[in-house]
């Protein structure tokens, strides 16, 4: 009968097998949720801006709409503070 000396043998991979490269599932679905955060960040950047860009427009055209009524009713000068008559 013959007498083993070296290590039991193993099940599965070899020890001397090196760890496959990869990625795992946890590092993919946390590359996915920055990936989700960093998009849903952008989007709400860029609505914003949509929204403020609207804004500005209206109240551009209303600063217009102003300025012609008052050339249209003969007031070169704009009103001092405190003046009550004009």
């Amino acid at each position: 009968m013959a007498i083993r000396t070296g290590p039991p043998p193993s099940r599965g991979r070899p020890r001397s097998a090196k760890r496959e490269v990869g990625f795992t599932l946890i590092e993919v679905v946390v590359a996915f949720t920055m990936l989700a955060l960093i998009f849903a960040v952008g989007l709400e950047i860029f609505s914003n801006g949509m929204s403020r860009g609207v804004d500005l427009g209206q109240y551009s055209q209303a600063l217009a709409i102003a300025q012609s009524k008052l050339a249209a009713a003969g007031v070169e000068e704009l009103p001092k503070e405190g003046e009550a008559h004009g």
